[in-house]
């Protein structure tokens, strides 16, 4: 871990007084320090007005990540540890085939959602809550060496609304039917076979 302290750029102007906690500035300061991450010298920090949740995006390596991260995350950690803010993990899908695929050639995924946190699990302070395929295709392709830049959205001393808002939101997806997912398949591989389903 390196000493950096990081640039922090505020975007909303009700996101001062917070960028100024020492709260968060400490906890920003410890996640560059931990992840390294790319944008380490200027951290862009911003606040989601809704909830008042601080966030930064960026991107760290594979390595960092899968080191640094789990999907092991408890929905309320002080009330009700039992309860994953993840869903499980669907190893037969298609697209987790796919995503494990590309992963592979090297391909790098954004839109990654943690909270880096020490409150708990302290091994492992960022804590991952949406995209847990992608965490999973990334730490396979890293077995192999592919330690590639990642794309993060990391949150920062949430409370507990703001964090359970962030899982809900990071957890809410609208299923691509399988109508859908073939049709674009179809589309990638050219227009002969609907041209020609079309005629008959």
């Amino acid at each position: 871990m390196s000493n950096i302290k990081p640039t922090l750029i505020i975007n909303h102007p009700s996101s001062a007084d917070k960028a100024l906690n020492p709260i968060i500035r400490e906890m920003v300061e410890a996640f560059a320090s931990a992840c390294d991450p790319m944008e380490r010298e200027r951290l862009l920090l911003l606040e989601d007005p809704r909830t008042g949740a601080i966030y930064v995006e960026c991107h760290i390596r594979a390595n960092k990540l899968i080191t640094l991260g789990t999907v092991d995350v408890p929905l309320d950690p002080e009330e009700q540890a039992e309860y994953r803010a993840n869903r499980e993990i669907v190893e037969d899908h298609v697209a987790f085939e796919r995503m494990k695929e590309d992963a592979l050639a090297r391909r790098t995924f954004s839109n990654i959602v943690s909270e880096f946190t020490l409150t708990f699990d302290t091994e492992h302070p960022l804590k991952i809550i949406g995209g847990q395929h992608r965490f999973a295709a990334i730490g396979e392709a890293l077995e192999k060496q592919v330690d590639e830049y990642h794309g993060l959205k990391v949150y920062f001393s949430l409370d507990n609304d703001q964090r359970i808002d962030v899982q809900l939101i990071s957890n809410t997806n609208i299923a691509v039917s399988t109508d859908l997912f073939d049709r674009m398949q179809e589309t990638l591989s050219g227009p002969q076979l609907r041209t020609w389903c079309q005629k008959v």
